[in-house]
């Protein structure tokens, strides 16, 4: 036996075609796959900001997330002219206490600012970048101080670990001085007599260390100390000087028991470098 067929009541019929009828909310992008990063034309006048926004997600192809509470009463100057997403949209909330937070590529939530403080002042994000130089036991020193030695344990040492008296005279120093030779430099270090033969007598290196002529070593190996035809060692050429107090016979072998006295070269840098003085 066939079934009758149903008839929709009026009412139900007009409630379907409304609904089929009904456009979506405002804020919802016309393109979901709508690319944020692209600099796009705008045309939007001012006026209610709810409205400007949702104008604005129409032209932008974006999805607006936002209590229309927080919109209520406040209006935004627009926008005229080619913006990237994350300009057009401060743009849009400047003066507003809002600002817009990505969810997504495509999705932005609106919510409220946080509020600065009275006489902060915000800045905008700055890199910074630089290459910082750790001291090394025969690298240069800026200053007087020198914290790595190499004389009491040939290698590279923080001299706060090394277990001897040593005294280590820098670069700086060496140009604070005016010294012209290694007896010079050694003025002022601690229980040093630089000069035995007088302060005027520059042509040898004789110098000595707790009462005894300690032995002399360029870059750790032992310069000859004939009396009448020791070597002396151009001050420009050296980087630092290292006197190391005391007994050293185990590092350095058959030696005074005043100690040593290390001069560390000049490295070459990782850039052309080019001096010249007058005296």
């Amino acid at each position: 036996m066939p079934r009758p067929a149903r008839s929709l009541h009026p009412l139900a019929l007009a409630v379907l075609m409304a609904c089929a009828a009904m456009p979506s909310h405002a804020a919802q992008p016309s393109s979901p796959n709508a690319d944020v990063s692209t600099v796009r034309s705008f045309s939007i006048p001012a006026g209610d900001l709810s409205q400007v926004l949702n104008t604005f997600s129409e032209q932008a192809g974006l999805a607006l997330a936002f209590d229309p509470a927080l919109t209520r009463g406040k209006r935004s100057p627009g926008l005229q002219g080619q913006y990237g997403t994350d300009e057009a949209i401060a743009r849009l909330l400047s003066c507003s206490g809002l600002r817009a937070t990505a969810l997504s590529a495509n999705r932005y939530r609106i919510e409220t600012a946080p509020e600065a403080v009275e006489g902060s002042l915000e800045l905008q994000a700055t890199t910074i970048s630089g290459a910082s130089r750790l001291e090394t036991a025969t690298g240069p020193v800026t200053g007087y101080v020198a914290t790595r030695g190499l004389s009491a344990t040939k290698t590279d040492t923080a001299l706060i670990e090394t277990p001897q008296s040593i005294s280590v005279v820098t670069k700086d120093q060496m140009k604070a001085q005016g010294a012209e030779n290694l007896s010079q430099m050694l003025r002022y270090s601690a229980a040093v007599v630089p000069e035995t033969r007088g302060s005027t007598a520059s042509r040898l290196d004789m110098l000595s260390i707790r009462g005894f002529s300690p032995a002399l070593y360029l870059d750790g190996l032992r310069m000859p100390d004939n009396r009448d035809a020791a070597p002396q060692k151009d001050v420009f050429d050296l980087e630092r000087v290292e006197v190391l107090r005391g007994p050293a016979s185990v590092l350095y072998g058959q030696a005074s028991p005043s100690g040593v006295v290390n001069m560390v070269s000049k490295l070459p840098t990782e850039t052309p470098f080019h001096e010249i003085g007058l005296t």
